[in-house]
């Protein structure tokens, strides 16, 4: 019976130990995300505030229609694609991802980061729209770390619990 018990004690501290680093895994991943959109908003409020100034003109402008899976709708997406010349001469093109309605030859002002022209942004958009999207995410991946680092807790402590258990029933000579 004793063998059979540190069988069991092992099996399940192998398995709470696999299921621990499923959890740090999911932390893990709720971090690696974190640091991304922290990343992604500093170098945008950093283009916001140190980049260099540039006229862009609206180059085209199209429309994509997509259908929703497993319905009838039809999603239509407005396109609106803005070119300019860098400083340094290179010329620019790239999406304008604001939702503002633009004609073709539209004048905007763009800022942008010497080492990433391509990741410039209209100066006529507040940024408000981008901070809600990256606190929502950031909410999202905080909880998926704190889930992750909870659960990898948990099992750490099934596992070193299943381990200290006596491997006999106690009996009234054998009290703890």
């Amino acid at each position: 019976m004793n063998d059979a018990v540190d069988t069991f004690g092992t099996v399940f501290s192998l398995v709470a130990g696999l299921m621990a680093l499923i959890g740090l895994l999911i932390a893990g991943l709720g971090i690696t995300g974190i640091v991304l959109v922290l990343r992604r908003s500093r170098r945008r409020n950093r283009t916001r505030t140190h980049g260099l100034v540039a006229e862009a003109a609206v180059l085209e402008t199209y429309l994509t229609q997509d259908r929703v899976a497993d319905s009838l709708t039809i999603r239509t997406g407005r396109h609106v694609v803005l070119g300019f010349r860098t400083a340094d001469g290179q010329d620019i093109r790239l999406k304008d991802t604001t939702g503002i309605p633009r004609i073709a030859g539209d004048r905007v002002t763009v800022r942008y980061l010497p080492e990433r022209p391509r990741e410039a942004i209209p100066t006529d958009v507040p940024g408000t729209g981008q901070n809600v999207g990256h606190t929502i995410v950031l909410v999202i991946c905080s909880f998926f770390t704190l889930f992750g680092l909870v659960f990898a807790a948990t099992t750490i402590g099934m596992a070193v619990f299943a381990n200290q258990m006596p491997t006999e029933p106690p009996t009234p000579g054998n009290w703890p």
